[in-house]
């Protein structure tokens, strides 16, 4: 579960020793709060976000506030996908934490009962188990790529794909279906933030100045190259600060570049790093 992978329930958001997630970035969105204003040390908390359920209310941000935090800085990296949830995903994989959404404990771990007893999965788990093959019906169940979990910074390390990149960088950009051919024309996103969603990002505006949190908001350089809605980008402004906001959607430096992904979804860290030297 993503959820509880990256960190939750509220009460581990604060990690002593840690810093600023230098993520891999996503399709769904990241945020993090680093809660001194010395950027290299103290406490930082990092929550992976699947929606605008989980960004769009003021879970993470009143979360920390009911468990005492100030929250003195706040980084938001998002694209646009972020506002396409409707309601909190019911899914194994990204439902939220039942302490944060209020979800009954039994219906919570019943999702994961349900999950491992649907669909085939220990059809495919003891196929795989006793004949060591991995077959293609078995990649809607297992996962065979080896992901890390850095205990202090909270992220994820994609080694099968990092390994692949060291043994044959060439073959590994080069394969086919892989890595998707852009357009070469400018592509802009419909706009995609609803009106109830609004009250949400002024509801998180609102709490972040309430504490004077010095935030900033990252839209993410994405594979697809789609650019933010002018109509979406200005709502954001209006509730964040233009001067807070920092664009990289669309085609730049960052999305140009293939080898700056390790696949059409996850950016790579040194981007993030680069990005993180830019903002501050």
């Amino acid at each position: 579960n993503g959820d509880m992978a990256s960190g939750n329930p509220p009460s581990s958001w604060t990690t002593p020793q840690g810093q600023w997630s230098l993520g891999t970035g996503s399709s769904t969105g990241n945020f993090g709060v680093l809660n001194n204003s010395d950027f290299n040390s103290d406490y930082y908390a990092y929550q992976d976000i699947y929606g605008i359920n989980n960004f769009g209310d003021d879970k993470p941000v009143l979360s920390l506030k009911k468990q005492g935090n100030k929250v003195e800085n706040a980084l938001f990296v998002l694209d646009r996908s972020i506002f396409d949830y409707e309601q909190d995903t019911l899914g194994s994989v990204f439902v939220q934490d039942y302490r944060v959404s209020g979800l009954s404990f039994t219906k919570y771990h019943l999702i994961f009962f349900n999950t491992f007893f649907s669909k085939g999965f220990f059809w495919a788990y003891f196929d795989n188990k006793f004949t060591g093959d991995f077959r293609n019906y078995m990649r809607s169940f297992l996962e065979f790529r080896e992901i890390n979990y850095t205990p202090i910074n909270n992220d994820f390390i994609f080694k099968s794909y990092i390994d692949e990149i060291k043994k044959d960088s060439i073959g590994y950009y080069t394969k086919v279906g892989f890595f998707y051919e852009r357009p070469i024309e400018k592509i802009i996103g419909k706009p995609c933030i609803k009106p109830y969603q609004i009250k949400y990002l002024e509801q998180i505006s609102e709490e972040l100045k309430s504490q004077n949190t010095d935030y900033k908001v990252v839209l993410g350089p994405f594979y697809n190259q789609i650019y933010f809605d002018e109509t979406d980008l200005k709502i954001l402004e209006k509730y964040f600060g233009k001067d807070r906001i920092y664009d990289f959607s669309g085609k730049n430096e960052f999305t140009e570049n293939r080898t700056n992904y390790y696949e059409v979804f996850h950016y790579k860290p040194s981007v993030a790093r680069e990005i993180l030297k830019r903002i501050y």
